[in-house]
């Protein structure tokens, strides 16, 4: 599967809740049962991982994290808490949860975001009114990301 997800989207959610997957990210065959696991971002968003990354990025966290420590704890917490498992249909949709929709105040028009090994489903209108999405990207932006590198 296509775990290198770019470029950006505008679709609608349909009357389930499910929204379409853009072509571009489609990279399996009819025969697999492609699942993601859609969680709550660390934005005002929703972050769908390829299974196998959320599998090895949960692992590696949890491997990494005291469960002993409290904090540590909610850490953890915050990530798999609202975590569900969806798969796509024949038509490359997948089913979102509305606690998710709620949390991401998605309504209608899902603006997705490939972030290299995932991606973000988002309010269209919230990701326009985020000033993060609005930063200038320049030099100046460019050597503080490579500081912290």
């Amino acid at each position: 599967m296509n775990n290198n997800f770019s470029d950006n989207f505008l679709h609608k959610l349909d009357t389930k809740n499910r929204v379409s997957i853009p072509a571009a990210y489609r990279q399996w065959t009819d025969e697999e049962q492609v699942e993601f696991v859609m969680s709550k971002g660390p934005d005002t968003c929703i972050v769908v991982y390829p299974a196998p990354e959320w599998d090895e990025f949960i692992g590696n966290l949890t491997a990494k994290l005291r469960k002993t420590n409290r904090n540590q704890r909610a850490y953890l917490r915050k990530y798999t808490h609202d975590a569900s498992r969806v798969k796509c249909d024949k038509q490359g949709r997948m089913l979102v949860p509305q606690k998710l929709l709620d949390f991401a105040q998605i309504k209608d028009n899902v603006k997705i975001v490939g972030m290299g090994d995932t991606f973000e489903l988002w309010s269209e209108e919230i990701f326009n009114q985020d000033e993060l999405n609005h930063i200038p990207i320049d030099d100046d932006f460019f050597a503080e990301i490579e500081a912290n590198l």
